[in-house]
């Protein structure tokens, strides 16, 4: 008998200890059981937290390969900034003599 798409897929469990983190990265199937602890039977906590990252792939879905990192759109203001400062840096270091002559 064929084993269904669900079954079929690698599964892993892991389990945090007090203080851990479990970064999943964007689009990853999962699911989260919060179980208490002996040293605090009357409560657990589990917390939730969505973000656009800063960096991303684009491609289609049915990509075999994965597509090129690309800077955010939704970013691209911070991009703009952080590369007026990278350029400013490194002219601050020319005129400093901190750059290499040839």
């Amino acid at each position: 008998a064929k084993r269904g798409l669900v079954e079929r897929i690698p599964r892993c469990d892991v389990t945090l200890k007090p203080g851990e983190v479990l970064f999943l990265p964007s689009l990853w199937w999962h699911e989260v059981s919060a179980v208490p602890d002996d040293a605090n039977p009357n409560g657990c906590m589990s917390v939730s937290h969505q973000y656009h990252p800063f960096y991303a792939r684009v491609q289609d879905k049915d990509a075999s390969r994965l597509g090129p990192m690309l800077a955010n759109p939704l970013y691209e203001a911070v991009h703009a900034d952080l590369e007026q400062a990278l350029v400013g840096a490194k002219e601050d270091e020319g005129l400093r003599g901190g750059g290499r002559s040839g």
